[in-house]
């Protein structure tokens, strides 16, 4: 589908989603940083295409269909996806962090020594296929996990997310180049956001911290618009 198209589409979703009920914003900001397996619970319900207008009462939530609980039990379930494409790069950044945080004066001489006293060329070569492996691994995550949050959300399975053939067959079918481009289009919106709204002295890192969930909810539809592009099967 065209890009232009779809910012468009999810634009216009997400003006409506916070003009249309005024106290969806505050609620939105408290969930994303204070019960945030919550706030996934409602972006959960944004890929399903099912953000009620009428309120956001977890109670009432969708004419009543969706409860507190099931709103967090999915909410809690997309967290645990999040983990669990996020845990292999912990494991290689988790150590070089506390290398550097722990460690002695020279890192290279403190992993080294914690390594089987193993030289600097060879250190500094581990290094560098750890930090080609974080690059790349960061990329597959940025590209495959919104159709995994998206086949989750329209199966309700966990593995759903996990299934990264069928994902990269689901992508197959919208095109490569156009789904990468639009990803990549995605990105750079929520990046080239964030990043004008830093360099305002002062109450920048405040204007980040309110237009976060406003971001959230646009690549939530960006995504599950992009995701439905196509049919499953």
């Amino acid at each position: 589908m065209q890009i232009v198209s779809l910012i468009t589409d999810a634009g216009v979703y997400t003006k409506e989603a916070f003009l249309e009920k005024k106290t969806r914003l505050p609620f939105f900001i408290i969930l994303l940083y204070f019960i945030y397996p919550l706030f996934l619970g409602y972006i959960v319900e944004i890929y399903r295409g099912k953000l009620s207008s009428q309120s956001d009462n977890p109670f009432e939530f969708v004419n009543g269909v969706k409860t507190l609980g099931r709103l967090l039990y999915d909410g809690i379930r997309a967290f645990i996806i999040q983990i669990l494409y996020a845990t292999p790069l912990a494991l290689v950044i988790g150590p070089i962090v506390a290398t550097f945080i722990f460690g002695e004066s020279d890192p290279v001489d403190t992993v080294g020594s914690g390594i089987f006293g193993l030289p600097d060329q060879t250190i500094i070569f581990i290094g560098v296929l750890a930090g080609i492996f974080i690059f790349l691994y960061t990329i597959l995550i940025a590209f495959s996990l919104p159709i995994g949050l998206a086949r989750f959300a329209h199966t309700g399975k966990m593995l759903d997310a996990l299934r990264f053939l069928s994902i990269f067959r689901h992508i197959n079918r919208i095109g490569w180049i156009n789904y990468l481009l639009s990803i990549a289009i995605l990105l750079l919106i929520i990046a080239g956001t964030e990043y004008l709204l830093m360099q305002i002295p002062q109450i920048g890192w405040i204007l980040v911290i309110i237009v976060t969930p406003v971001l959230a909810v646009f690549a939530a539809r960006y995504s599950a618009i992009l995701y439905e592009s196509v049919p499953e099967q």
